[in-house]
């Protein structure tokens, strides 16, 4: 468990700091969410 909140915070930290991470990253969610949206819904 302790080693996974390293490396939580790692990742944050890396978020507050680095513009290029920060810029990627939104990016990535951006473009995950874009996709889901166009996928059809599922017929349950």
């Amino acid at each position: 468990m302790q080693q996974y909140l390293f490396t939580q915070t790692e990742i944050f930290k890396k978020f507050s700091t680095d513009q290029d991470f920060q810029r990627r990253y939104k990016e990535f969610i951006f473009d995950t969410l874009w996709m889901q949206g166009k996928q059809p819904p599922l017929n349950l």
